[in-house]
C-alpha cells in the first residue's frame, strides 16, 4: 500500500516513520480510535496474525495507535483497477470466508438494543444529518421523488421509511460472532505473492464497545465495496447534477461484475439480509463524506439503486 494513495476520514491523521516501517494514527474523534485500539487488544491470540502488529498505543490525553506498516495494496485498489482475474478473486473470497469462519468460533450475546441502534437508530440520525446540510437532497426528500438516469424514482429515504417493518426483521436472527465492523475492501490489505490478508481499521463497537456483533454487518460491508462504493471514493465515476435529478455512471467492467456475482454466490441464503444491511450502510454513510458534496450525491444515487434492487418500487 503506497502511503501516497492512502485515504483517511476527515477526522483521522496518519504519520509515517522515516523508514516507512510503522504508521501512527491519531484522530479528532478519540472515542473511535479508543474503540479501534480496544478491538486490536481484545482480539484472540490465534487471530492476531490477520492484523498488523501493534507497536504502541495510548488511551490517555493524546490518544494514538502505532502499528506495523504493511506494504501491500488494498483490495479496493485491486478491484477498481481490475487488476486480478475472477479466479484470483475466488481465492481471495475463500480466504475471507475462512477468516470469518474463525471469527464465528467466538460468540457473545448481542443485545437487541445494539441491533436496533446499528440498523435503525443510526440510519435515522445519519439521514437527518445529511438532509440538514444537503439542499438538493432535502428538495428531493420534500418532493418524495427525483430523476435518476432519466427515470423517476422514489427518494431512498422515503423508501426506507415505508419499509421500516422489513428492516425491523433484521433484528430477529443476528449471527452473533466476533466482528471487524468495517470490513470494506479499503480495510483489507492483500499480498498476492504470499498470498496473505491483513485487516485494518476495525470499528470496535457494535452499539457498544467490544469485538462482537452481527456477522451480517461484515458481509454487507464487503458487498458494498463491490456495488460501487470503492469506485466512487476513488473518483472512478461520473455524475451529472441537475435540478430535477442526477445522472450517475459507474464504469464496472465485465470482470468486476463477475466478481460481485461470485460474492453473491458465496452469500447464498444470506444474500437477502445482507443486501438490506448494505442499503442501510449507504444511507448512513452519506454525512460522513461531507468533505466532498459531489461524492455524497453519487453515493445517494447508488443508495437509491440498491433500494430499488431490493424492493422494486
Amino acid at each position: 500500500m503506497d502511503a501516497s494513495t492512502i485515504r483517511t476520514r476527515y477526522f483521522n491523521r496518519l504519520t509515517f516513520s522515516g523508514d516507512r516501517r510503522t504508521v501512527c494514527k491519531t484522530s479528532s474523534c478519540d472515542r473511535k480510535l479508543k474503540d479501534e485500539i480496544s478491538w486490536y487488544l481484545g482480539l484472540p491470540g490465534e487471530l492476531k496474525g490477520y492484523t498488523p502488529e501493534v507497536i504502541s498505543y495510548s488511551m490517555e490525553e493524546e490518544v494514538h495507535l502505532t502499528m506495523e506498516y504493511i506494504h501491500s495494496p488494498t483490495l479496493a485498489e485491486l478491484y477498481v483497477q481490475d487488476s486480478m482475474r475472477p479466479d484470483e478473486w475466488v481465492a481471495v473470497f475463500n480466504q475471507i470466508t475462512d477468516i470469518l469462519a474463525q471469527f464465528a468460533r467466538y460468540t457473545a450475546e448481542v443485545h437487541p438494543d445494539a441491533l436496533y441502534d446499528m440498523y435503525l437508530s443510526k440510519t435515522k440520525a445519519r439521514i437527518a444529518a445529511f438532509l440538514a446540510r444537503n439542499e438538493l437532497a432535502g428538495k428531493f426528500y420534500r418532493r418524495g421523488f427525483y430523476r435518476l438516469n432519466d427515470r423517476t424514482v422514489v427518494c431512498p429515504f422515503r423508501i426506507f421509511e415505508s419499509h421500516l417493518d422489513d428492516f425491523l426483521q433484521l433484528l430477529d436472527k443476528p449471527d452473533r460472532t466476533l466482528l471487524h465492523g468495517d470490513l470494506c475492501f479499503s480495510n483489507i490489505l492483500y499480498d498476492a505473492k504470499t498470498p496473505a490478508i491483513k485487516l485494518i481499521d476495525p470499528r470496535g463497537r457494535f452499539g457498544e464497545q467490544g469485538i462482537y456483533g452481527d456477522e451480517r454487518y461484515d458481509l454487507a460491508k464487503l458487498r458494498h465495496s463491490l456495488s460501487g462504493y470503492e469506485h466512487i471514493v476513488q473518483n472512478s465515476y461520473t455524475l451529472d447534477i441537475r435540478d430535477s435529478g442526477l445522472h450517475l455512471h459507474i464504469p464496472f467492467t465485465s470482470g468486476q461484475q463477475q466478481v460481485r456475482e461470485s460474492w453473491d454466490a458465496v452469500l447464498g441464503d444470506k444474500l437477502g439480509d445482507t443486501a438490506k444491511i448494505e442499503a442501510l450502510l449507504f444511507l448512513s454513510l452519506l454525512p460522513l463524506h461531507r468533505e466532498d458534496p459531489h461524492r455524497q450525491l453519487a453515493l445517494y444515487g447508488l443508495a437509491t439503486r440498491l433500494m430499488y434492487d431490493i424492493f422494486a418500487e
